[in-house]
């Protein structure tokens, strides 16, 4: 299986000016998404709208078929804004994730390329300038 590392940033919102992000480990089947939102954004839509972004990027523009996230067991808002936005929890993945000295356990959530078609983050109207990297298209 061939990997690229892969990070995007796109703006989120041109109205929150709010940012996401995406980075990791991309492979043909499946990419890790993440969005990194400060505490002014929280409760401002910025969620879904860098979702509504990161999800018309990886299923539409570049035919992906699965999204994963991560959240920490103890973030409760995480997890529910991404099973808000339709990805389902799978899991947890016991000390996977560093931060500092400290080995945090996370819940797995999964968006496959289906259910996106399905939810209202499709719905969201989303225009990409240029062409991606012919080597990250997979479908």
């Amino acid at each position: 299986m061939t990997r690229w590392p892969v990070r995007c940033h796109v703006r989120a919102s041109v109205r929150t000016s709010a940012f996401a992000g995406w980075g990791g480990w991309w492979n043909a089947s499946y990419s890790p998404d993440s969005s990194w939102l400060g505490r002014e954004w929280w409760g401002s839509g910025a969620n879904f709208e860098s979702k509504a972004l990161i999800t018309a990027l990886a299923f539409r523009r570049l035919g992906v078929h699965r999204l994963t996230a991560w959240a920490n067991t103890r973030n409760g808002r995480s997890q529910a804004a991404l099973e808000r936005v339709g990805f389902r929890r799978e899991g947890v993945l016991a000390a996977w994730h560093r931060h500092g000295d400290a080995y945090h356990d996370v819940v797995v959530f999964s968006l496959l390329a289906s259910g996106w078609e399905e939810s209202a983050l499709a719905g969201v109207a989303v225009d990409f300038d240029g062409e991606p990297p012919e080597a990250f298209v997979v479908g």
